[in-house]
């Protein structure tokens, strides 16, 4: 009988195990599945790997605007300043860079409240700030107020003084 028992229990362990997720972390944040990051954090899935393209998953949230997947990324030790490693021209680009121009400003807030450095250089050498004054007229539309936004971004700037 105790035999039985322990034979039983190692199946559902091998079955239980052959079930995870049934999509990729990047897909899983991407489309807002947070029940699939959740499973893929507990069972050890690297919070800060790399896809094909050089991004993480925190890149995938925060391109897609999922504001609680990003914040249970970042609870789990997501790298706010980590740059996507892309052989193209959006070599560099880090979560903030992308959020300027895909999400709300919950989360720039959200990304320079962890951390977040807003004098981070893209390769071409623009920091969020540049990117988000070229936003300005479509956030101005998009969202009624970001002055709270810009004035919280400049005061993480390091103004060059000869």
């Amino acid at each position: 009988r105790q035999m039985k028992h322990l034979l039983l229990t190692t199946i559902a362990a091998v079955v239980l195990v052959g079930c995870g997720p049934s999509v990729d972390i990047w897909e899983a944040t991407a489309k807002g599945n947070i029940e699939a990051v959740k499973q893929h954090l507990a069972a050890g899935t690297d919070v800060n790997a790399l896809d094909h393209g050089g991004n993480t998953p925190l890149h995938h949230a925060v391109y897609n605007d999922q504001t609680e997947i990003i914040r249970l990324l970042i609870d789990k030790g997501a790298e706010v300043k980590g740059k996507r490693k892309a052989a193209n021209h959006e070599e560099g680009v880090a979560p903030l860079h992308t959020a300027t121009w895909r999400s709300t400003i919950e989360t720039m807030e959200l990304l320079i409240d962890n951390g977040a450095d807003v004098n981070m250089k893209r390769a071409d050498g623009a920091i969020a700030l540049h990117l988000l004054h070229s936003q300005s007229v479509v956030l101005q539309f998009r969202y009624w107020d970001f002055s709270k936004l810009l004035h919280a971004m400049e005061s993480h700037l390091h103004y060059y003084h000869p």
